[in-house]
């Protein structure tokens, strides 16, 4: 479980240090679910795999011809395409690391691309994390079942959104002169842009306070606005474990009290019949 979150915390730093280097709103909907970045972590048995998202918001091009459509995914995918040549460099030479080329995902109505690990091992490896790293430190709590906590950073910050937002403003701007098309609404949208990190697994080990399942699939979901970034409030992922020797002690401790219990009962019980007896 300690491996799980130093994986977190790398992810955190990697994102960070990639996107650092380097009027009116169509609609309500889209603030609160097309118009977010995305950065999914999925586990599937041992191999896990990291969803970068970046918004589209098709409901902004309703009145553009197709082809005109068309050419702004363009646009997006070579933008995207840079971030995740980064990607693709930083993996040469780590077994068990695949860096796909970015495309629409018309679920999400994003376009992203995906780093796939065969293995922790490789996640490790790529990442540069040590079995010894102790960056993050749990907090436990509970006596019979027992509660390990841990805080990490939100893997966007302040930082990272003005440079993604701008990155995603330019592409528009771009597209528009290339079109010759009103960019106005569609620029003005990514000021609401939200930013969501979510962890999916068939799991339920890792949990929060946002965990959701669906079809045995288990979700921990954090959705954050840019002006809650300014906060900087760590997300707090826990798991639960039954303390097995508190049980054991419990049920011990029982035991020996029904005992006790049993001979003073038994006891009471001959001397009284013993008193019965002698009158």
């Amino acid at each position: 479980m300690k491996k799980i979150f130093l994986f977190l915390c790398a992810l955190l730093v990697a994102f960070v240090t990639f996107c650092s280097s380097g009027g009116a709103i169509c609609s309500a909907s889209a603030i609160n679910s097309q118009n977010s970045i995305k950065l999914l972590r999925i586990t599937n048995g041992e191999s896990i795999t990291l969803s970068y998202l970046f918004p589209v918001n098709s409901q902004c091009f309703e009145n553009v011809d197709a082809i005109s459509f068309e050419g702004f995914k363009y646009y997006l995918k070579s933008t995207v395409s840079i971030l995740s040549d980064r990607y693709r460099e930083n993996g040469e030479g780590v077994e068990g690391v695949t860096v796909t080329e970015p495309k629409y995902y018309t679920d999400y109505d994003a376009v992203g691309f995906i780093i796939k690990f065969d293995n922790a091992e490789a996640y490790q490896n790529y990442f540069n994390i040590e079995d010894d790293d102790s960056s993050v430190e749990p907090k436990t709590s509970g006596l019979f079942i027992k509660k390990t906590s841990y805080d990490i950073a939100f893997p966007f910050s302040v930082t990272t959104a003005d440079s993604l937002i701008t990155l995603l403003k330019n592409t528009v701007i771009m597209w528009g002169e290339t079109f010759n098309k009103d960019i106005s609404t569609i620029v003005s949208i990514y000021d609401h842009t939200t930013f969501v990190y979510q962890i999916v697994s068939s799991s339920k080990s890792l949990r929060s306070e946002n965990l959701t399942e669906s079809g045995g699939v288990y979700y921990n979901t954090f959705e954050r606005t840019y002006a809650e970034l300014e906060e900087s409030t760590p997300i707090t992922l826990y798991s639960l474990q039954i303390n097995r020797a508190m049980w054991y002690l419990f049920a011990l401790v029982g035991v020996v009290a029904m005992v006790i219990i049993v001979s003073l009962w038994h006891r009471l019980s001959t001397k009284r019949k013993s008193q019965n007896k002698n009158v």
